[in-house]
């Protein structure tokens, strides 16, 4: 059982992993429920290891899946995963889940999925014919010859490009190859007629499934089992017993064909081959023994294997069938799990409640084991993933300081042994559990090495223990042979000391007394504090804490202990050594606090670029052509040190910090990769287990498998590869504070695809394989790439980045989790970029490279021309700017000449008016006078009659008519002095003078039956917001005048309005309209009068703009609008105030 901490952390992790499901639906895999908590195994032959959250993941319809119902599985040459469910086609990707096929597979039920050997074409069963795509998740084409038909099962053939093997639920079976042209040429192999109804109920014969083997095909039916068609001739298949209903049907790598049948729940589904009879032992050999008797069997028959049940435990129907790279077979029940097969046995059986939720049903509908390794399966409920080489965690013992781990390691005969902080485990590989060697009681255990004659080497606190035969090490059952004892308080102050003074990390060390394992006491050869045992040019040489480097050998039956290092007292901070590394000629010598040294046989010295490393403890190191892993190349030493990570070349004398800030505690070489790069696995306490690797290109690369991958703890202190490269391509073994795990690193490089190009100009992502030209000017360029795995999620994945120029020089690089790459500001030139992405184990994709052109500028014609042309504009510049000064002065000239030929036009109008209001004055004061004397003299003439002595013919003139005409007279002359000086301006304002001559000008020029209506407004205070000059107002007031006259002579209106106003921007608004005849103003001949002359030219005198437009219905709208000056005490601009007419 776990304890509560350890099911905190599982919680915990849970939590956090329902959190990132939300948070990052991208996710490679959604996390599900924590798994079972139980750590030994049900059978007897592998053990169930505790479980690990992230073993499994599903994909379902919260995902995005059109259906919770998944029938079929793929995956295409990138990664990306197909799912064929009971509503359409799904494809994902890692990130997302995305609705594939449109209108032809987008509502139908997917049977089956299949993509050829190049994983580009796509063929597609549904329950309405076959369809197939020659760019996955492009379009669909029909299989005309299955159209209507429910496809059930789809096979390629082997050797054969293009070909595949259809069989449908009405009996046919169809041999299918691509066209070039994207379609597909059928053939029907097989149908009701050959095949024979069912004899059941006289219906078409079901078929499930098919293989090609050879030049036959093995199809699976339901009514009539497993049918061998060869030739056109249809044969039974016959096994024992009898199997009518055949779900799935796969072959091996060594040609053995495995069957899943119908069956009840109590019984076994599962039948094989019997040629593999032989490689079975011979229980297992009774078990499925027997076979068709010779009268069941024709002689056609007889040349075909009958197929056996495998039995070993009751599976139910078998839906589905999967082999993996090692061989395993897969079969997915209805209804009762997943059961995993090795060789014929059952392996390991999953269930929705044995993987607590972790397989979502028990009915499974299809298995697909992909390129990695990760095996998914369809049920009813989604799809399920699930991870079998995922870090997996074995509880070495219930106690936790026994659980805390601290060296491992493999003897010769192949025995695992663990050394705790109380005691030493072996692992019994029958049961899969540790067991504790109660030899060494509750011993702290830091160092096992085996000498050449495969005796047992152990380092541990209470010193150096010999003898213990690894091959025949005594473990004593925590069950039955466990006795309390007390453990002295002496020795846990001891413990608690040197954990403080080496800066050990340590968890769980509770001071409370101790369950240990009582065993016969022993006693040590070498007493002391022994951290490390290493063999060293056939001697035996400890690390013994306090007291340096000893050399143990064995004289006259005694084991002797010399003192190596240090003997000076001047070195006496190297009495602290923690670790001991064999590196051909060198002994690797590891301190507290002093650094690193080396052991040549004759002496220690140090190397002047470990000085870095003085005040740090260097707990472990590997590398530089470690002895004891066959892994390890080159001259480069790996130092696990508190302060990080640090690779060492030997013949360089170069120190790399490779992973700095991490408390590294343990480190093994894992050799190089196919690119040549160093890389190792370091186990660090706080940091969980680092995958490190020295990129010739990109520097150091660092991965991390911590607590959020499933290692049950950060603290890690041990490691040891029980593979051939170090646990580059076999399991690794990782010592914690929490127990042991087991990790096996992937062995398939990612996929890497372009996913989009931005620039200037428009670029598609198939534009890379031709590469990409930048025309002029562009010179910038964004690339976003996308690595898939199904072991690594998108986030983990790292991604570098390199920019060459057409020399092979570098010219940028980059290495990030950001999977998008900038190219700015480039130089004309030739370039290629290579893309590479890495897995969460540094495994790098094969490059994506593509090249790019960045064109020159073209050769400047048009800026040589432009440069002779400027060059002649500068002349002109300076020509025109002399003229331009010139122009200026004349222009300056010319408007003082306007201004002033604008003054004196105004002081024209001025000066005539003037001569107007004295023309006036003299009329009045002089012809009126005369007028008027004229007529009072006209009152003494008589009255009428004859003069004396005229004639008839001549009469005087009566005093009355004379008078008459006088007056007559008078008043025209009164009428002339008004006109020439109106007397309405100065005695009644400018606004009452405008309607007073609107209202004159009608009265005095229309005869009575034409005079007009008119109407008069006026904005109140108009004359005190507005202030014009008396010249103004006088020629305001003509051109009102002149307006309406024109009105009176040509319009023959009967209605006239004017209007005066102040708009907001204080400006006078004058606006005269009629409802008469009207003009055109735009009429050349309505422009040739001069009463339009008149009225303009006083217009311009006093800056005023005036307009003329049609009115609706006839009639025409006169405009006046002219800028005012506004004076806050009343005065007008022109004269100061003093002449100022107030309106």
């Amino acid at each position: 059982m776990r304890n509560r901490s350890q099911e905190s952390e599982v919680r915990r992790q849970k939590f956090i992993s329902c959190r990132a499901t939300v948070r990052r639906p991208s996710l490679f895999v959604f996390l599900l429920l924590a798994l079972s908590l139980s750590p030994f195994p049900s059978s007897p032959l592998f053990a169930q290891q505790s479980s690990n959250l992230h073993q499994w993941g599903a994909v379902t319809l919260f995902h995005g899946l059109p259906s919770d119902r998944v029938r079929a599985i793929a995956q295409d040459r990138h990664g990306a995963m197909w799912f064929g469910t009971d509503a359409g086609l799904a494809r994902y990707d890692g990130r997302r889940v995305q609705r594939i096929g449109g209108d032809a597979v987008a509502s139908r039920r997917v049977f089956a999925l299949q993509f050829d050997e190049d994983g580009e074409t796509l063929w597609v069963g549904t329950d309405a014919g076959a369809y197939v795509t020659r760019a996955a998740g492009g379009e669909f084409r029909s299989v005309t010859e299955t159209a209507g038909k429910s496809v059930t099962a789809i096979a390629t053939v082997k050797g054969e490009r293009g070909q595949t093997l259809m069989t449908t639920g009405e009996g046919m079976l169809f041999d299918c190859r691509l066209r070039d042209d994207g379609g597909a040429d059928v053939r029907v192999i097989a149908d009701d007629t050959t095949l024979g109804a069912n004899a059941k109920d006289g219906q078409s014969l079901e078929l499930t499934s098919v293989v090609a083997i050879g030049e036959s095909y093995l199809v699976g039916t339901r009514g009539r089992g497993l049918l061998s068609v060869e030739g056109g001739v249809v044969r039974e298949v016959t096994s024992r017993p009898r199997a009518f209903f055949v779900e799935a049907i796969t072959q091996d790598e060594r040609g053995r064909v495995w069957l899943g049948a119908q069956t009840a729940s109590g019984d076994s589904g599962l039948f094989a081959s019997k040629s593999i009879r032989e490689r079975w032992d011979k229980a297992s050999d009774e078990s499925v023994a027997g076979g068709s008797s010779a009268g069941e069997e024709s002689a056609a028959q007889s040349q075909l294997q009958p197929f056996v049940k495998v039995h070993g435990g009751s599976t139910g129907t078998i839906a589905a069938l999967a082999l993996d790279e090692s061989g395993d077979l897969w079969a997915g029940t209805d209804g009762a799990g997943v059961i995993r097969y090795r060789d014929g046995r059952r392996l390991e059986r999953l269930t929705f409640a044995n993987t607590a939720g972790g397989l979502r049903s028990d009915r499974i509908s299809a298995v697909f084991v992909d390129r990695e390794g990760v095996v998914w399966f369809g049920t009813d409920r989604g799809v399920c993933r699930y991870d079998s080489r995922a870090l997996k965690v074995e509880q070495v013992s219930a106690d936790a300081q026994s659980n805390f781990v601290r060296t491992l390691f493999r003897a010769r005969s192949g025995r695992l042994l663990a050394g705790s902080n109380k005691g030493l485990f072996a692992r019994d590989e029958t049961s899969a559990m540790w067991r504790a060697v109660g030899a060494l009681g509750n011993k702290r255990i830091y160092a096992m090495v085996e000498d050449g004659d495969g005796t047992l080497l152990v380092g541990t606190s209470g010193g150096l223990f010999v003898g213990l035969d690894s091959p025949r090490v005594k473990a004593t059952d925590d069950q039955t042979d466990a006795a309390d004892v007390e453990e002295s308080k002496d020795e846990i102050d001891s413990n608690r000391n040197e954990s403080s003074e080496t800066g050990a990390s340590e968890t769980g060390s509770n001071e409370v007394e101790a369950e240990v394992k009582k065993a016969p006491a022993r006693e040590p050869a070498v007493s002391g504090d022994v951290r490390a045992v290493a063999l060293f040019r056939g001697g035996t040489f400890i690390a013994v804490y306090g007291r340096g480097v000893e050399r143990v050998e064995r004289r006259a039956g005694e084991l002797r202990r010399t003192l190596v290092w240090p003997k000076d007292e001047r070195d006496a901070g190297g009495r602290k050594v923690v670790s001991l590394h064999v590196a051909t000629d060198r002994l690797w010598i590891g301190t507290a606090d002093s650094g690193a040294f080396f052991f040549d046989g004759m002496m220690v010295r140090g190397e002047p670029a470990l000085e870095k490393l003085k005040g740090a403890a260097v707990w472990a190191m590997s590398g530089a052509g470690d002895t004891d892993n066959e892994g390890s190349a080159g001259d480069r030493l790996w130092l696990a040190t508190g302060r990080g990570l640090y690779a060492y070349r030997t013949r360089e004398q170069s120190l790399v910090e490779v992973a700095p800030g991490v408390d590294a505690r343990y480190v093994i070489s894992a050799g190089v990769d196919d690119s040549t790069n160093s890389q190792a696995w370091c186990a660090t306490a706080g940091a969980g287990l680092l995958k490190v690797s020295i990129d010739e290109r990109f520097g150091a690369m660092v991965a991390r498998l911590d607590g959020e991958r499933g290692l049950p703890s950060q603290n890690a202190f041990a490691l040891l590869p029980l593979g051939e490269g170090n646990g580059a391509d076999g399991a690794l073994l990782i010592g914690t504070s929490r127990g042991v795990g087991r990790y096996e690193p992937g062995l398939t490089s990612p996929a890497l695809m372009a996913t989009r190009v931005t620039g200037a100009g428009a670029h598609t992502v198939d534009d890379l394989a031709r590469g990409l030209r930048l025309a002029y000017p562009q010179n910038s360029l964004v690339v976003d790439v996308a690595a898939t795995g199904t072991r690594t999620f998108p986030e983990q994945f790292q991604y570098g980045f390199l920019l060459l120029d057409d020399a092979a020089n570098v010219v940028r690089r980059k290495l990030a989790h950001d999977a998008s790459f900038e190219l700015e500001n480039l130089p004309p030139g030739k370039y290629r970029v290579e893309a590479r992405g890495y897995t969460a184990d540094l495994l790098a994709s094969s490059p994506l490279s593509f090249s790019i052109e960045v064109e020159r500028a073209p050769f400047p014609w048009a800026t040589a021309a432009l440069s002779l042309l400027l060059v002649a504009a500068l002349v002109a510049i300076v020509w025109g700017a002399a003229q331009n000064r010139r122009l200026a002065r004349t222009a300056g000239a010319l408007a003082e000449v306007n201004r002033q030929l604008g003054a004196a036009r105004l002081q024209l109008a001025h000066e005539t008016e003037s001569e107007r209001r004295r023309i006036a004055r003299d009329l009045h004061d002089a012809t009126l006078s005369d007028l008027r004397r004229l007529m009072l003299m006209s009152d003494d003439l008589p009255s009428t009659g004859a003069k004396e002595g005229a004639g008839n013919s001549q009469r005087d003139v009566a005093p009355a008519i004379f008078r008459g005409e006088i007056e007559s007279i008078s008043e025209e002359i009164r009428r002339i002095c008004e006109d020439l000086s109106p007397s309405a301006l100065e005695n009644v304002g400018l606004a009452a003078a405008l309607e007073w001559a609107l209202s004159e000008c009608g009265a005095r020029l229309l005869p009575a039956e034409s005079q007009f209506t008119y109407q008069f407004t006026c904005d109140e205070n108009l004359e005190e917001r507005l202030r014009f000059t008396r010249a103004e107002q006088m020629q305001l007031y003509r051109i009102v005048q002149e307006a309406v006259s024109n009105i009176c002579r040509h319009a023959a209106a009967t209605r006239v309005a004017l209007s005066v106003s102040a708009t907001e921007k204080n400006d006078l608004l004058l606006t005269l309209e009629d409802d008469g005849r009207g003009f055109n103003p735009q009429n050349k001949k309505a422009r040739a009068g001069r009463g339009l002359a008149n009225i303009k030219a006083r217009a311009s005198i006093i800056d005023a703009e005036v307009s003329w437009k049609e009115r609706r219905g006839g009639g025409v709208i006169f405009t006046l609008r002219k800028a005012a000056k506004i004076f806050a005490d009343g005065n007008s601009a022109e004269n100061g105030g003093a002449h100022g007419l107030n309106v």
